[in-house]
């Protein structure tokens, strides 16, 4: 019996099948079973994270094995590229639960601990033995349906599907929640809000003192760590209705209300709602609109503004060091020397910009949207302005960008000129493979030269 132990140790977390995903569809149809995929990439840290801390634990296989048919493939090789586009994989992990046809049931991104883990199951099978569908869920809140226990069982639902439930949290807070909450219905608020913008984050936010207390033992200051996480929510709520009107009110009056005064945030929260409206015209104006926002900036606003960003990471950094017991001028060291061994972090927001500016610019380019050009060599000038003495070869790809568009507006002879100036730049940088963009910029000035770039 002893030389069959290291096979049963094994054996003791999930047991991963092989082959292509319809083998697993069929395989899941012929057992009755749900179909757990984990979509991971080879670089991502929390896919490493869950492959050695979570999958190899019993809890974990007593609970997966059984009820799931298990299956995990990267999405970068073979068929895992095809499944990332076709289930709109956005980040890593991605954990999906899925029917034996390939419709999701369950969808969950990013990494946690054991417990969170197995909730994840738990929830996949609570969706799969829910006799209501999503629609039918729908069609009986739009009748009027305000019972307690169908509200609840919706609410449930949506959270589990991520969808909005915005409407049938106002409606369950109005009907059923007193003056003074209790502690478990505050749990089930907190359990099930997914954005700021409803009645039960407003009870929430009016109880966070209870909140950070009875949630210490998650994270220090409960209610100020996950307004962040619950107002993605409401980006993506207002994403999905394309309503940039209205969020950009919304976004004004959250920022006053957290006291967030850097622009990084501004343009953090922008970035996040044009991603998740998925439409290429908004987002293509949007681009413009943030490019031309950014120029107009004096170099006086950005000096504030990396100065203020600094004094946060700082701040950051020093709270981590003294929460592993330094104190006192050893914890002002250790600060200074990891703030000092991260590279420009007292130009993080104008070499962001920076870099913003260039692709801006470049795409442009690119398009040959002369409509556009002008508009395109002011974002490049700014870019340049900011980078100029931080980095030599940073420096030398914006004035190349800068380049092309004035060859593109018809000013020949001054984008030659620039062009070599970014050559000058780049042969004085520390680059290895400095020479091959030098041949590359030679060779842009003599398509030039001939009419032909």
């Amino acid at each position: 019996m002893m030389l069959f132990l290291p096979f049963l140790l094994g054996a003791q977390g999930i047991i991963f099948e092989e082959g292509s995903f319809k083998d697993i569809l069929a395989k899941a149809k012929k057992e009755n079973k749900i179909v757990y995929m984990d979509i991971y990439t080879t670089w991502c840290g929390p896919c490493k994270m869950m492959a050695a801390q979570l999958f190899p634990t019993k809890e974990a296989g007593d609970l997966y094995n059984p009820n799931f048919i298990n299956f995990k493939i990267d999405a970068e090789k073979g068929e895992g590229i095809d499944l990332a586009t076709r289930y709109k994989v956005e980040g890593y992990p991605t954990n999906l639960f899925l029917d034996s046809e390939g419709n999701v049931l369950y969808r969950v991104m990013g990494a946690g601990d054991l417990n969170w883990f197995l909730n994840n199951a738990n929830n996949a099978i609570a969706e799969s033995k829910d006799p209501i569908s999503w629609e039918e869920y729908g069609k009986e809140f739009s009748k009027g349906n305000t019972k307690k226990d169908f509200l609840e069982k919706y609410i449930l639902k949506c959270k589990r599907l991520d969808k909005n439930n915005d409407n049938a949290l106002n409606v369950y807070v109005d009907k059923y929640m007193k003056k003074n909450i209790s502690d478990a219905q505050l749990q089930f608020l907190l359990d099930n809000n997914l954005t700021t913008d409803n009645k039960a984050y407003s009870l929430i936010e009016k109880n966070k003192k209870r909140v950070n207390e009875f949630k210490k033992e998650e994270a220090p200051n409960y209610f100020d760590v996950y307004t962040p996480y619950w107002f993605m929510g409401t980006i993506k709520k207002y994403a999905e209705l394309k309503d940039d009107t209205k969020y950009k009110k919304i976004l004004a009056d959250f920022l006053k209300k957290t006291d967030e005064k850097s622009l990084r945030a501004k343009w953090y929260y922008l970035d996040q709602f044009y991603k998740f409206s998925d439409d290429d015209k908004m987002s293509r104006d949007y681009e413009s609109f943030k490019a031309n926002e950014l120029t107009k900036l004096s170099n006086a606003e950005y000096q504030a503004e990396d100065e203020l960003i600094y004094k946060q990471i700082r701040e950051q950094v020093k709270t981590q060091f003294a929460s592993q017991g330094l104190e006192g001028d050893a914890l002002d060291k250790q600060t200074d020397q990891y703030i000092a061994s991260q590279g420009s972090l007292d130009k993080m927001f104008s070499m962001n910009t920076v870099n913003d500016l260039n692709r801006s610019a470049w795409s442009i380019y690119e398009q040959k949207d002369k409509a556009l050009v002008s508009q395109a060599i002011g974002w490049a000038s700014k870019a340049i302005s900011l980078i100029k003495g931080q980095n030599a070869e940073s420096e030398a790809a914006i004035i190349d960008t800068y380049a092309h568009l004035i060859y593109l507006n018809g000013e020949t002879q001054k984008a030659i000129i620039e062009e070599q100036k970014a050559i000058e730049l780049l042969k004085s940088s520390k680059m290895e493979d400095a020479q091959e963009g030098v041949e590359e910029m030679e060779n842009t000035i003599e398509k030039m030269k001939a009419g032909t770039l």
